[in-house]
């Protein structure tokens, strides 16, 4: 039945386009009007709205909010995974290091991290805390420090807790 009412409304939807459409010419002075009417039609489409750009001159190519979005996504999820990597490495070097000798040191260190994200702890509190327990791991401490300086400390925690 979900498929039939779409069907429907692609015809109705056809039929207020078509019309619009055979009256388009690229230097016509109704062009802006026929983009609003395609636009309009074709908001809940992007898929549709977007293979019009096909018929359209660069200068009138529509560009969908989301698609401006996307780019600028794209260009944080290359930092993203770099802060996800920083992380993954990190909770590896230390689950590496503790796995034999001092078990309770990820325990430990994740139980920080958790009552710092729930505001039980500062920043500062977290420093010593860490460094209390990482303490003959001098290279540890350091990048949790550079990881934990350079992004945003709750986004960390919350980062090196899903590890």
């Amino acid at each position: 039945m979900e498929i039939l009412l779409l069907f429907i409304y692609i015809v109705l939807t056809a039929s207020y386009f078509l019309p619009a459409f055979h009256t388009y010419l690229p230097h016509q002075p109704g062009r802006d009007g026929v983009i609003a009417k395609v636009k309009e039609l074709l908001k809940d489409h992007h898929d549709l709205l977007l293979g019009f750009n096909v018929f359209l001159s660069a200068e009138a190519k529509i560009v969908i909010p989301s698609e401006a979005k996307k780019a600028e996504y794209l260009a944080k999820s290359a930092d993203t995974e770099k802060k996800h990597a920083d992380a993954e490495d990190f909770m590896n070097k230390l689950k590496t290091r503790s796995r034999t000798l001092d078990t309770h040191v990820v325990g430990s260190f994740k139980a920080i991290m958790r009552m710092f994200k729930e505001g039980k702890m500062s920043v500062k509190e977290v420093h010593k805390e860490v460094t209390d327990i990482l303490y003959y791991h001098e290279d540890l401490i350091n990048d949790f420090l550079r990881f934990f300086e350079k992004n945003d400390p709750i986004a960390s925690a919350s980062l090196l807790l899903e590890l």
